[in-house]
Order: C-alpha cells, then structure tokens, then sequence
C-alpha cells in the first residue's frame, strides 16, 4: 500500500513538475500567437519588443509596410509613432533643464519672445511644467492638429504657436484657453505639446529636431529616428475596411511635428526606452542624469481631467490603468492617428518594457486584435519571468 502511495505521489510530482514546463512559453510560441493576429487580416504589419533594460527579450516583426507591393515589415522599418513623440521632448525639456535653458517650474513668459497668457486668468502664469503635465489651461484643439497642421506644413512651429496662441495671431480666440485657471485641469493638449518644444528651440538656438537629433538620437546611434517630411518613411498606412481590405492613407507632413510626427523603428524605440529604464544611460551613453530622469516619471494623479484614459501625469510620460487589456498600471505613452497606431509602456514593478508599432490605425473593427498583441507580450513575459 506504502508503496502503490508512493507511485502515485511521484507520478503526480513529475506530472506537475512537466505541466509547469510546458506553461513556460517559448518565441516560437508567441511567434505562432502574433502569426495568428495576422491572419485574421485587420492589421497590415507591426513589429513589436519586450525587454528589460539591459537586454531585448522578445523582437519580431509581422505582415508588411506595403500590403499592396507584400513588402514585408522588418524590425528595421521605420515609420511614424504618432503621440509616443512626446516622449522625446519629454526627456529634451529635461536636457533643457540640465544645461540651464531653463527651470520646468518657470513661468513660459520668460522663456518667449511674444505672450502667451490665457485670457480669463491674466494674473496667473502658465509654466513650462503645466505644459508637460497638460494641465496649461490650452484646449486641445481639433481643428488644429487635425486640419491647419496639415495645411501648413512648412510653417515654423514659432508662427503656428503665435497665430493660435497670442492674441495678435490669425487664428486667435479666448475659447483657445479654457475658463480654468493654469494648473487646475488636465486637458491633453497637442498645441501645448509643441509649445513646448518652442520652448527648447527657442532658448537653444536650435531647431527642435536638431536638438532633439544632437542631444538624444546620435548619442543612442538611433540612426534610423527623424521626423517626417511627407517621404522619408519606410512604410504605407492603411486604415481597416474589411478582413483582407484596406483603405491606405496618404500620409502628410505636420507643421506642429514635434507633438506626432517622429520617425522611429522597433529598435531605435526600444533603445530610448531602455535609456530611461536605466535612469538616463544606454551602454557608454549618459543621455540624462537619475534625477532628472526621476522628476520626468515623478507622475501625479490629476485633480481634474477631461481625458479619462489618462491616470496620472508626469513630463509627457503618463500612466494607465489597463493599457490594451494588461492588468498593470504602466508608465510611457501611446499614439494613434489615421494609419497608425504605438504603444510604449514599462512596469517600473517588474522592470519590463512593452513596444507595439503598428502602420495600421485602430478602430473598433480591428481593436481586439492589437489587444491580443499586446496582452500576449505580457503573458509572454510574466510567465518567463
């Protein structure tokens, strides 16, 4: 009887012991997961990473960045990463800061070469920091980001800011500052995003892209990163019609470019982030120093916010509760536009980062499909760990 019990323990020890191992996921696993997100045909191609911040866990790339000529995706194409840009003149307002530009709590006045107040609070000063907390009082503008960018594309990033911003500009009015005073209300803002970048421009003496080039893409040799100029990326964008049908989308440069318009590919974006994972170094690259690198994700929970997706707030890099169905509160940022759709998120908790680019915008038609991506880069993660 001792004997016959003791079999059965030990089958049940090497049964447990061989059902643990098989729960342990392997690449092929997950390249047969995200194999069959492609198949259902709602997304022409994307490319994703999971790492650390000393090595990648996970890169592949899927599909195609031409669906009509079955050009494949790589890891090396390049394409616009929409609001993740933010990111970057995030960790630039920090450089700003270390040599001196300026102070993020500094009233933006002082930092301008015209006025930019809001209206209804003549008295109260909008700060540098409340910019890249979205919480200047700027509304977010529609017609702004959606039509005049687009419009404009050539226009310095200094003109578009003073035709919508001051009250001698073209495209001037009061309802462009919300009846809030500075610092109050958290409303994403894409006006206040570039003005920001102004900011850096305006007291570096340097365009923002080359600043932003000098002081960040070159030293992470992130060679394939720029910013869009209506022909320099490796990808078409297409918009989902039906399984197998899409509708490609003619991609136009940006005259507000540093709030969306960042050229990026799986690999160059991973790098930045593991550099901020890292308290600001990459290899023999010291981009910022820990501490600013901790005021940048120092985020607060708004007091008050029109944007719901948004849980708390810190320079441009922002938590969410439940980013593509993953149960963690993570810290980064996401973009969306016509033919486009970016996630980059890391879990300060575990140490693990996150990255979705995708040349195929979301919709409720194709949701469930990015959600899958991501939610399998999780569970491929939590259960190597």
């Amino acid at each position: 009887m001792n004997k016959i019990y003791f079999l059965l323990i030990t089958l049940l020890i090497f049964s447990s012991c061989n059902s643990s191992k098989q729960l342990i996921p392997t690449t092929s696993d997950l390249d047969a997961t995200l194999g069959q997100v492609l198949e259902h045909r709602r997304i022409t191609g994307f490319a994703v990473s999971v790492f650390n911040k000393d090595s990648i866990l996970y890169e592949r790339a899927f599909g195609y960045s031409d669906w009509e000529l079955k050009r494949p995706y790589s890891l090396e194409t390049k394409q616009v990463i929409a609001s993740v840009s933010k990111t970057s003149i995030g960790v630039a307002l920090m450089k700003g800061q270390e040599l001196g530009l300026f102070d993020l709590d500094d009233p933006i006045g002082k930092h301008l070469p015209f006025q930019v107040m809001n209206p209804h609070f003549p008295d109260s000063e909008i700060t540098i920091r409340q910019l890249a907390m979205h919480t200047s009082s700027i509304c977010y503008s529609e017609m702004m980001t959606d039509s005049l960018g687009y419009e404009y594309p050539d226009m310095e990033i200094k003109d578009f800011i003073f035709a919508h911003l001051n009250e001698k500009g073209k495209w001037y009015s009061k309802d462009n500052y919300h009846k809030t005073k500075p610092g109050k209300l958290g409303d994403y803002t894409n006006v206040g995003a570039t003005l920001a970048a102004y900011i850096i421009e305006y007291k570096s003496g340097m365009k923002y892209s080359d600043f932003v080039s000098q002081y960040i893409f070159e030293p992470l040799e992130m060679m394939d990163s720029d910013f869009f100029d209506g022909n320099n990326s490796d990808a078409n964008y297409y918009q989902y019609i039906s399984r197998n049908h899409f509708k490609k989308i003619n991609a136009r440069k940006d005259g507000m470019y540093p709030n969306g318009s960042q050229l990026a590919n799986i690999r160059d974006l991973t790098r930045f982030c593991q550099m901020v994972m890292n308290n600001g170094k990459y290899e023999s690259s010291s981009i910022l120093s820990s501490e600013s690198v901790r005021e940048m994700l120092a985020v607060s929970k708004l007091k008050k916010s029109m944007d719901d997706e948004i849980h708390k707030q810190g320079i441009f890099w922002s938590t969410l509760k439940n980013p593509l169905g993953i149960p963690r509160e993570m810290i980064g940022h996401n973009g969306g536009d016509f033919g486009v759709y970016t996630m980059m998120y890391f879990d300060e908790n575990s140490g693990i980062g996150y990255i979705l680019l995708s040349n195929t915008g979301m919709d409720d038609e194709n949701h469930v499909s990015f959600v899958t991506i991501y939610k399998s880069l999780w569970n491929y993660a939590r259960k190597i760990r």
